[in-house]
C-alpha cells in the first residue's frame, strides 16, 4: 500500500472514530431530560464537543463531515425530519462560527471562546428553524438560550481543552 493510500486510510479511520463518538454522545444525550425545564431543546451539546475536537486536531473540513454525518445518522436513528431540520441548522451554523474564529485567530483564541461561539451559533440556527415552523413568539426563549449557550459552550470548551492536549501528545508520539 502506498504512503498516500495509508494516509487516506488513517484519515478515514479517524473520521469514522470521531463520527462514532459524536453519534454515541448525540444518542446518549437524547436520553436525558431537557437541561432547562420550560425551554425546549436545551442540552449540554456533548456531540458538538467532538466536532470542535475534530476541528482542532484534524481540520475544519473533516469537522464539517463529522457534524453532518452525526446529524444525518442521529436523525435516522430517531430524530425524524423535524429533528433533522433543527439539528442541521444548529450544527452548520456552529461549525461556521467555530471554523471562522479558528481561521481568523489561528491558535490565538482559547478553546472555550471558540466553543461558546459555536454554542451561540447553534442556538441561533435552531431558533431560526423554530421561527419558520412555529412563529416569532419563540424569540421569548432567546434570553434563556443565550445564557444556556454561554454556560454549556464554556463547559464543553473546558472539556475539549482537557482532552485535546493528551491527544495531541499521543499523536506526536506516533
Amino acid at each position: 500500500m502506498s504512503a498516500e493510500a495509508q494516509g487516506q486510510t488513517a484519515r478515514l479511520t479517524r473520521l469514522a472514530l470521531m463520527t462514532a463518538a459524536a453519534l454515541a454522545l448525540h444518542v446518549a444525550e437524547s436520553w436525558f431530560p431537557v437541561a432547562l425545564p420550560g425551554v425546549p431543546g436545551v442540552k449540554l451539546g456533548l456531540a458538538n464537543s467532538v466536532t470542535l475536537l475534530t476541528m482542532l486536531l484534524i481540520g475544519p473540513r473533516d469537522a464539517l463531515a463529522v457534524a453532518v454525518l452525526r446529524v444525518s445518522l442521529g436523525s435516522l436513528l430517531g430524530g425524524g425530519a423535524m429533528g433533522f431540520a433543527f439539528s442541521i441548522a444548529g450544527a452548520l451554523l456552529s461549525w461556521a462560527a467555530m471554523a471562522g474564529l479558528r481561521a481568523l485567530f489561528r491558535e490565538g483564541i482559547h478553546t472555550v471562546s471558540v466553543s461558546v461561539a459555536g454554542a451561540l451559533a447553534h442556538n441561533a440556527g435552531q431558533l431560526a428553524v423554530a421561527v419558520i415552523f412555529s412563529g416569532w413568539y419563540v424569540f421569548s426563549y432567546f434570553p434563556a438560550l443565550l445564557v444556556s449557550a454561554v454556560a454549556t459552550g464554556a463547559a464543553v470548551g473546558v472539556c475539549v481543552g482537557l482532552v485535546r492536549r493528551p491527544l495531541e501528545r499521543a499523536r506526536r508520539a506516533q
